[in-house]
């Protein structure tokens, strides 16, 4: 059994453990913060972490890609383009 189907198993609720990282990856590279945006989420920091480690929950997918100016489906799979917006500069400044 791979990975990716023990992790669906285990986690039905999230997309993948990778979108955890995407995630934090996205906001390092747009200088936010975990804990700030935690905040602006409404979620705790314990919360957001376990997201880092287990992967976003597929309810928040598209919330969360909104927010980020990102592609919901690469925030959930790594697959297609990340960005909307045309530039990472762009997108970060926006923030």
């Amino acid at each position: 059994m791979t990975q990716d189907v023990m992790n669906q198993k285990t986690h039905p609720k999230s997309v993948d453990r990778q979108s955890g990282e995407r995630l934090r990856t996205l906001l390092h590279e747009c200088s936010i913060s975990p804990m700030a945006f935690s905040e602006f989420l409404n979620v705790s920091p314990q919360c957001l972490n376990n997201w880092f480690m287990r992967g976003v929950p597929k309810r928040r997918i598209a919330e969360i890609a909104g927010l980020m100016s990102v592609n919901d489906v690469w925030l959930a799979t790594g697959a297609v383009p990340a960005l909307i917006v045309a530039s990472q500069k762009q997108k970060c400044s926006t923030r």
